[in-house]
């Protein structure tokens, strides 16, 4: 509506000279910024609206130790982010990436013994454990909350990246045994 004022004001102007061909840019100086605001904020505050998988698999590779598990949520994301040329899940990697399965957490003992299975194969193994993951897709495996109880009392939350977009919390929880 600005833009067909504006140029309904151009048009009663255009014998105006200067004044008249400026209210002539300014409905595509209103569609460009709008447009330009819009990309800016997509890719700087929104994160491309995407959970912010890259920084956690990039804080987990710059954590000391030279072989280190990932529990996650989100399997085929991490993984490529860990082995972009591979994306196969080699065992002999430096850095190893496991889903968490739904089955196993949505009971009550199932996600507490899962994990102890985890640390115990990850201390056998001699690996550093972190577990990566966003809250919702956790809350959708675990409806009874069982796992998460799990981790907030036996690991440290060393990471937090936040992305919310609308209504939707994209937030990437990093926690490291």
């Amino acid at each position: 509506l600005a833009a067909v004022v504006v140029v309904a004001l151009a048009e009663r102007d255009a014998s105006r000279g200067f004044r008249g061909r400026l209210l002539r840019v300014i409905p595509l100086g209103i569609l460009l910024l709008d447009m330009a605001g819009h990309t800016f904020l997509y890719f700087d505050k929104y994160h491309g609206e995407r959970p912010r998988w890259r920084e956690a698999e990039q804080y987990v590779a710059g954590r000391p130790g030279a072989r280190k598990r990932i529990l996650t949520t989100n399997g085929p994301s991490l993984q490529y982010y860990v082995d972009p040329q591979g994306f196969a899940g080699d065992d002999q990697a430096s850095t190893q990436v496991v889903a968490l399965a739904d089955f196993l957490l949505d009971h009550a003992g199932g996600g507490e013994n899962y994990m102890e299975e985890q640390i115990a194969k990850a201390r056998a193994d001699h690996v550093n454990l972190y577990v990566v993951l966003t809250e919702p897709e956790l809350d959708e495996m675990d409806h009874g909350g069982y796992m998460d109880a799990y981790l907030r009392r036996h690991f440290l939350q060393t990471r937090r990246l936040p992305n919310w977009t609308g209504p939707k919390d994209m937030t990437v929880l990093v926690y490291e045994l």
